[in-house]
């Protein structure tokens, strides 16, 4: 059986629940559509990624050891409050004093409750754990509504955590690592300049959300609904230098018949002699390059095939315009 792999972004060290009002555009209107590089920061729950001992009076305490707590999980809920920061846990554990405490914390989608008892060392209680609150890393900008201020990117999930909010920003390539069999490559990129969007969503077809952007290096077009693509020559526009966006030739070998959202609504294959020289073919932070047929967008790239890295898969337009509530009109 072939290997996929997501976009797994690279992750670093909030999403309050926004009610988007129905948006509408016409089937025939033309959209902008992006391909430069964008890094997401994104505020997450609150996640363990290491541990300590704590020395006091001769002694190593570890609190975490007796909660069974591990690096990767996420801490819910400290003493039933609502941990949603680092911050908020700090105030949790400041509040509740050295007592011995409830906490609920989430490993590989279980719910974990069990208890944990802080250490009082220099009037600073503590749990031993070094945490994060935030996913950052970088991604491609796939279509911009510039009457609504609207974005699409990444064509699939960031995170199965729940979310609190969030900012793009703009991205410069500084690297590549190119993909081989069984290996996904990866832009390294650097992150430049102040917020330039509010991320609103992060759903099965990718971080969604609402920003003033440069369209200097866009192209407007329309767009294709997913009964109107096909099989053939199609390209991508992705960035692989610097911020200079590029477009790249790819094949549509596949598409499928799909009444619902799925992240796999096309199968493609790089053809161009170029990208592949330079990346071995799809690597990480391409995912939400869009996908250009008969000179119309059909959607974006979303997967790698790592058995093959010349292959992948794309989701339709229409399932990312779905998730930020575009209403489409005749």
């Amino acid at each position: 059986m072939k290997k996929i792999v997501l976009f797994c972004l690279f992750v670093i060290v909030s999403f309050i629940n926004i009610n988007i009002f129905a948006y509408s555009i016409n089937k025939d209107d033309y959209i902008y559509v992006g391909g430069q590089s964008i890094g997401l920061d994104v505020k997450t729950n609150v996640c363990v990624v290491g541990t300590y001992g704590i020395e006091l009076d001769g002694k190593i305490y570890k609190p975490w050891q007796d909660a069974k707590i591990k690096d990767g999980d996420y801490i819910i809920k400290y003493a039933n409050t609502k941990i949603t920061d680092a911050k908020s846990l700090e105030e949790a554990v400041k509040v509740n004093g050295s007592k011995e405490n409830d906490i609920t914390i989430k490993r590989n989608n279980y719910i974990i409750d069990t208890k944990i008892k802080p250490v009082l060392k220099n009037n600073i209680i503590s749990l031993g754990l070094y945490i994060k609150d935030n996913i950052l890393g970088v991604g491609t900008l796939t279509y911009y509504l510039p009457k609504y201020n609207l974005f699409g990117s990444l064509g699939h999930k960031l995170t199965n955590n729940e979310i609190y909010g969030g900012n793009i920003y703009n991205a410069t390539i500084n690297s590549i690592i190119k993909s081989k069999r069984n290996s996904a490559g990866e832009k390294r990129a650097s992150i430049t300049g102040e917020a330039i969007g509010d991320i609103l969503k992060n759903t099965i077809s990718g971080v969604h959300g609402r920003a003033s952007l440069d369209t200097k290096q866009m192209v407007l077009m329309q767009y294709k609904r997913r009964e109107e693509v096909h099989t053939g020559d199609a390209y991508i526009r992705t960035c692989i230098e610097g911020n200079k966006v590029e477009e790249f030739s790819i094949r549509i070998t596949k598409c499928y018949n799909q009444k619902q959202k799925d992240i796999k609504g096309m199968k493609i294959e790089v053809t161009d002699e170029r990208l592949i020289s330079k990346t071995g073919g799809i690597i990480q932070g391409m995912s939400g390059s869009p996908i250009i047929q008969d000179n119309k967008l059909v959607g974006a790239l979303t997967h790698v095939i790592l058995s093959n890295p010349l292959e992948g898969y794309g989701i339709y337009l229409e399932f990312m315009y779905d998730d930020l509530d575009i209403n489409i009109s005749e």
